[in-house]
């Protein structure tokens, strides 16, 4: 989620812009919410972006903002203590997490499940319950698995590839007891056997994000040997659809911005600004390849159709 992309020119004018953008909210007497983010980055600059359109329709008094890059954190002397920092992807928060700074309350967005429990192993523990929560970037199992079955005929047969990031979910998988094909691997070099294995027992494709498994490299031999299986690929990211998965299932970071402004607004709103459990997307896109159906034969209902059916749990995991 968070490319390097800069268009030129863009860097300054953004900067200076967001700032202005955040601080432009109604000052509550000393309380003060870090925004730890690098605007230059398309994502981040989404994820101001809904994060401000969902604040601006609170009704009630918001702290104001301040927009903090993570090198910022280093050595900082900024005399007001938040009363909530957030954090946009996992850069920022691992910078926020080395910075060591006095006790507060953390919310971390756009960040991949696997990496905030790898930042914060004791995450479920009583100490870090209410001051440190997040909103993940990857979608719930559950919903993943519901989608799965929408567009399915057949009776599921969903194969599934984990890495080293991605096998948090093995055990959630394994208890649904619709996902019988998991195959693990450790390496880059065992991919390719391992779909070779995969691909003839299944009839869905689950991708899951993992940069050992799904990255730039392995792309294009993922979907080009699930083509020629005539497997279907759900994917995580709208590019995969591009690049021929079926289709996607996946949060925009101006989705998520805009949970995290509800978010700020209910604890603003009650005052105890007291953080809950860490949580997937709220707000979700599906994204579909109709050639890629059409070549498969499958008719498939249209993006918004799935929306609702996924949104009413029409169908169970």
């Amino acid at each position: 989620m968070e490319g390097n992309t800069r268009a030129k020119g863009f860097y300054r004018p953004a900067s200076l812009i967001l700032s202005l953008m955040l601080l432009a909210f109604p000052v509550h007497a000393q309380d003060v919410i870090w925004v730890i983010a690098n605007p230059e980055h398309a994502a981040h600059g989404q994820f101001i972006q809904g994060l401000r359109d969902s604040l601006s329709k609170a009704t009630q008094s918001i702290p104001t903002l301040r927009l903090l890059r993570p090198a910022e954190l280093a050595g900082i002397s900024i005399p007001e203590r938040p009363i909530l920092s957030i954090t946009v992807g996992s850069r920022a928060a691992e910078f926020l997490n080395k910075a060591k700074l006095e006790p507060q309350r953390e919310l971390h967005a756009l960040i991949p499940q696997a990496a905030y429990q790898k930042l914060y192993p004791q995450w479920k523990t009583d100490s870090l319950a209410s001051t440190h929560s997040a909103i993940y970037v990857n979608q719930p199992i559950s919903r993943l698995l519901r989608l799965a079955r929408l567009v399915l005929t057949d009776s599921p047969r969903i194969g599934v590839l984990l890495g080293p990031w991605s096998r948090i979910h093995e055990d959630e998988l394994k208890r649904t007891g619709k996902v019988v094909n998991i195959h693990t691997i450790g390496a880059k070099r065992q991919l390719i056997p391992a779909l070779q294995g995969i691909l003839p027992r299944s009839n869905l494709l689950l991708a899951l994000p993992d940069p050992t498994v799904y990255n730039r490299s392995s792309a294009h031999a993922v979907l080009l040997n699930s083509y020629r299986h005539r497997v279907p690929v759900l994917a995580f990211s709208r590019s995969y659809t591009r690049a021929g998965a079926l289709l996607s299932l996946y949060s925009t970071p101006g989705q998520i911005g805009r949970q995290t402004g509800e978010l700020v607004t209910r604890m603003a709103t009650t005052g105890a600004w007291k953080l809950p459990p860490p949580t997937h997307p709220q707000y979700f896109s599906i994204s579909i390849n109709r050639q890629v159906a059409y070549s498969m034969g499958l008719s498939l209902a249209t993006e918004s159709e799935l929306s609702v059916q996924l949104n009413a749990g029409k169908s169970s995991p």
